[in-house]
């Protein structure tokens, strides 16, 4: 028999009854709520993580929008501190990019100056050493003696190597500049 009954008379079976009943009905809120808690919170803190994991991956792939400021957010977290780091990488992406963009446009033009001046200077050369060329020939057809003939043909021999060479360069400054080359 049960304790209460056997003291007080009062039957006990309803009063363990109705308290398991309430017990039940209490853990059955507690676990509602809790979960209705977990739910909202997952809510926002997920709603919050996806946007700036958006807005991370809106600044990778345009890094033109990285000459703007980043002022970052309300948290202090370790996804902030990432927010900061790619915005901070993305500018200095974007710097080197226009720097090696400037840097190739300079060596351009140097090359197209270059190209210019040895075509220039090959055609100034050209002409003088053609003038030399002819009055060689001219000598060579004089009489001169066997010692002064081999002096001329070895000046001739030298000026024309000389005069190739000065043709190639002036082949090359064509080439580079997208001209064609006569063979």
């Amino acid at each position: 028999t049960p304790f209460l009954y056997f003291l007080f008379g009062i039957p006990t079976l309803s009063i363990y009854t109705e308290a398991n009943r309430y017990l039940i009905l209490s853990l059955a809120a507690t676990f509602t709520a809790t979960i209705l808690t977990l739910l909202i919170f997952r809510h926002y803190s997920q709603k919050s993580i996806t946007k700036r994991i958006e807005l991370l991956h809106d600044l990778t792939q345009n890094y033109t929008d990285a000459n703007k400021t980043y002022t970052g957010d309300k948290y202090k977290d370790e996804l902030t501190l990432l927010m900061f780091s790619f915005h901070d990488m993305v500018q200095r992406i974007a710097q080197s990019s226009s720097q090696l963009t400037r840097a190739k446009e300079i060596a351009e033009a140097a090359n197209i100056a270059k190209s210019q001046f040895l075509a220039t200077m090959s055609h100034e050369i050209r002409t003088p050493f053609n003038g030399i060329m002819g009055m060689l020939q001219l000598c060579e057809s004089t009489e001169l003696t066997p010692e002064q003939k081999l002096y001329i043909s070895l000046a001739i021999e030298s000026t024309r190597k000389l005069l190739t060479r000065v043709n190639e360069i002036l082949d090359l400054a064509r080439l580079e500049q997208g001209k064609e080359i006569a063979c």
